[in-house]
């Protein structure tokens, strides 16, 4: 969409209901409101930034997140083109398109696996550490751990953070009362007990929900080995994939097939499938973003009642309940004609004025990255979103941990490559062995490692 109309602003989001009803209960939405009526005038020949943003499941996000970029574009007197793509076979191939060809927009929203390949590949411009070094002096800087999330090998930063957004577990807690448990797992046999007590396919109710196709391994098999004292990588960035722990846990992982305990549907789940086997009932424990528990709120109030949320529980006493954290970053392509203008525009974005509508709008599935987007007035009285920042932030970790960003471990782990998928249907479908097809994964890893040496 092309915004170049920013004194009609105001008028536009007054006619929307939606976007009153946030205003009409939110400081942070009410103050946004106020701003648009005395924006400027935005020239037709101004400057134009081209911005590409990923689509959300979250429709009150998608809804907020352009008419921002319209505000901040008119505060600089600037126009911006922005386009939300979404995350399935369309947008990525898309966003491929303009990789392979070096057409890629001024700014572009990617996840930090992607993020290192982009690096890798020369793509990013070399503004962007400056931008971050400029941001950490600046509105309380970044959050402590927010470095590891933009990050490369070598140490340089590539990436702008943008937001967090913590995996979670999400139980029934009806159904796991009604099993006999009366609280959460806190192991993962202990996991596997209550999906097989609340198991009952005949009456339409599965015990968990695992994803089978690459979309989502972002929050399973990426941290699996984690539970188990393991990890896809070390600390250095050497993939470190044909090890006991990380068997141990694929092994684990196999057995909610094997038994039955995910639905049939589950092997051509996209990504929404376990969202919306939560949400109709169809499965009783599932792990998934913040965007699960805000449609939970919006369409289903009575199973957000008694929904409980929490990390993955430890596989074993060498691992840890864990939980991944996707880090979200803003990047300048790097023949941007515009860089340092887009650089700006950064910058403003990030204002707390600006993002804590957004965070907002998110209904907990974004975390913020900076000191002073913590402490808006959402993250201190919404008590569902304190009971991930208390429970969950805590164990999130990293899609990479313990290692840096680098590209062979981002296309081996990405959602856009199919190496788990495939990993899982040698087993399952092909009948080789789990170690064999460990192996065949670790094959694949170094394959990518030769790739970008």
């Amino acid at each position: 969409m092309s915004l170049s109309s920013p004194t009609h602003l105001y008028n536009r989001l007054t006619n929307r209901r939606g976007f009153l009803t946030w205003a009409g209960r939110s400081a942070a939405f009410a103050g946004f409101l106020a701003a648009t009526r005395s924006l400027p005038v935005v020239a037709q020949d101004a400057p134009l930034l081209r911005i590409w943003m990923g689509e959300d499941y979250v429709p009150a996000w998608n809804a907020y997140l352009p008419v921002m970029f319209e505000k901040v574009a008119a505060e600089m007197g600037i126009r911006v083109e922005v386009e939300l793509t979404p995350d399935n076979d369309t947008g990525r191939a898309r966003r491929n398109t303009a990789l392979e060809t070096d057409t890629l927009p001024d700014i572009f929203q990617s996840g930090t696996a992607d993020a290192a390949k982009f690096n890798d590949l020369g793509k990013v411009h070399p503004i962007v550490a400056e931008l971050y070094a400029r941001m950490e002096q600046a509105d309380g800087g970044w959050n402590d751990n927010i470095k590891a999330f933009v990050t490369a090998k070598d140490g340089s930063v590539y990436g702008i953070p943008f937001y967090t957004r913590p995996w979670m577990m999400h139980y029934r807690t009806d159904l796991l009362e009604a099993a006999g448990y009366d609280a959460l797992p806190q192991s993962i046999e202990e996991f596997k007990e209550i999906a097989r007590a609340i198991n009952d396919p005949g009456q339409g109710i599965f015990g968990t929900g695992m994803p089978y196709n690459q979309a989502d391994m972002d929050g399973h098999m990426v941290s699996f080995p984690w539970l188990y004292g393991g990890s896809w990588q070390d600390e250095a960035g050497n993939l470190t994939i044909e090890t006991a722990e990380n068997l141990e846990a694929f092994k684990s992982y196999l057995q909610f097939f094997q038994e039955g305990l995910t639905p049939q549907d589950s092997l051509n789940w996209g990504g929404v499938g376990n969202n919306n086997a939560y949400l109709t009932g169809l499965s009783a424990m599932v792990c998934n973003t913040g965007s699960l528990f805000a449609a939970l709120q919006r369409d289903r109030p009575d199973l957000a009642e008694v929904t409980q949320l929490g990390p993955w529980p430890k596989g074993s006493d060498k691992g840890a309940a864990a939980t991944t954290t996707i880090g979200s970053c803003l990047e300048i392509a790097h023949n941007s004609p515009n860089a340092e203008l887009a650089a700006d525009f950064i910058e403003q974005v990030l204002k707390p004025e600006n993002m804590a509508p957004l965070l907002e709008a998110g209904s907990g599935q974004a975390m913020p990255v900076r000191p002073s987007l913590a402490d808006i007035d959402y993250f201190k009285t919404n008590q569902v979103v304190g009971q991930i920042v208390s429970t969950i932030v805590p164990t999130s970790r990293p899609l990479t941990w313990p290692g840096p960003n680098n590209a062979p471990y981002g296309d081996l782990t990405a959602n856009s490559s199919p190496f788990f998928k495939d990993m899982l249907h040698r087993v399952l479908v092909d009948n080789m062995s789990p170690e064999d097809s460990l192996a065949r994964f670790a094959t694949d890893g170094q394959e990518l490692v030769k790739k970008y040496s």
